[in-house]
């Protein structure tokens, strides 16, 4: 169970179990030409969105997020409260990755 506030869990907390975290780096697969880049981007409400970079977000943040349970499994936990999740992106040159990264506190309930 992954939740974002103590209150959430609606059952008491019999152990602390500390700090877990995950993380993930995807690359972004930037298109090859002029003609798939135009169709990977579209008009939506409040602005453009990118698929490209909107699939590696996504895989990102589901990896990040398998490893912060595995993480919270591997102290003994059954739950994670108060999780935070930072997304940016790092790039170089012609080379494009953004990253995910979960933290929480893990908790035996």
């Amino acid at each position: 169970m992954v939740v974002t506030s103590v209150e959430a869990l609606g059952r008491p907390i019999r152990e602390p179990k500390g700090l877990v975290v995950g993380h993930a780096v995807v690359m972004v697969e930037i298109p090859e030409d002029e003609e798939e880049e135009d169709q990977d981007v579209e008009t939506a409400p409040g602005g453009m969105r990118v698929g490209t970079y909107e699939r590696a977000l996504l895989r990102a943040r589901t990896a990040a997020l398998a490893e912060l349970l595995a993480d919270a499994r591997r102290v003994g936990a059954n739950a994670v409260v108060d999780t935070r999740l930072q997304l940016g992106e790092v790039s170089e040159s012609s080379e494009a990755a953004v990253f995910a990264s979960f933290t929480g506190t893990a908790l035996v309930i």
